[in-house]
Parts: structure tokens; sequence; C-alpha cells
């Protein structure tokens, strides 16, 4: 599998960043082996924050109102105690993990990544 380092990360596609179990996994049968290794999210809610310091931060609020609204994905604002959620922080590109990581996730977005990036 190809992919580029970026600030530490594994960064595949241009927009996919791997965990290290997915670096690991043998995707030679399927380039998209390594994607579904992506754990989902219990009774498909997604616990997220957003980044006081993110810019725009309405293009997360509508990207979380179309996946509600063509999936049955939900999300819930995490509080102090969830273990597992999304960070929407900035970023040099516009990048995220696939599925439910272990503790924060993040969703890297720049000040260019628009709604449509967001949802993709």
């Amino acid at each position: 599998m190809h992919y580029l380092e970026i600030k530490g990360e594994a960064v595949w596609k241009g927009d996919i960043i791997l965990s290290k179990a997915q670096l690991k996994a043998d995707t030679s049968k399927s380039l998209f082996g390594a994607a579904t290794l992506g754990r989902r999210w219990p009774d498909g809610i997604v616990y997220h924050k957003i980044d006081s310091a993110l810019p725009n931060q309405s293009r997360i609020t509508d990207a979380i109102k179309n996946w509600e609204t063509h999936s049955n994905v939900r999300f819930k604002v995490a509080d102090a105690v969830t273990e597992n959620y999304v960070l929407f922080t900035t970023g040099g590109g516009c990048s995220s993990y696939i599925g439910m990581t272990r503790g924060e996730h993040f969703t890297h977005l720049a000040n260019g990544c628009s709604v449509g990036n967001v949802v993709r």
C-alpha cells in the first residue's frame, strides 16, 4: 500500500489517516483491505467535539445534518467522560481516520475544506 507520511501520520489516498493496525494489515488481496479494519460506532452514534479554534464551524454542523438526513448515523456532542469521539480540528488538509478509533479521533480540516469535503 502506498501512503504519504504527513506530520507523523500515514495518509492514504490524500484524505484517509491509517491507524497502526491498518498499516500492519495484509492488504495484498484488496486495495480496500486496510479501510475495512475501521470499527463501527456502537449503535450508529458518533460522539464529537469541535475545536473552538476551528474557523467556519458551520461546515461541521452542515455536514452532520447531511449525514443524519441520508443515513442512520446520529451525532451527539461528547462530554468530559466520553472515551471515544471525533475531534474536528484545524489541519493542513482534509483528512480523518476510517470508523471508530480509541480515544480522540482527529478529523483535520484546513481553511479550504468545504462542507462537501467534510461529508466525504
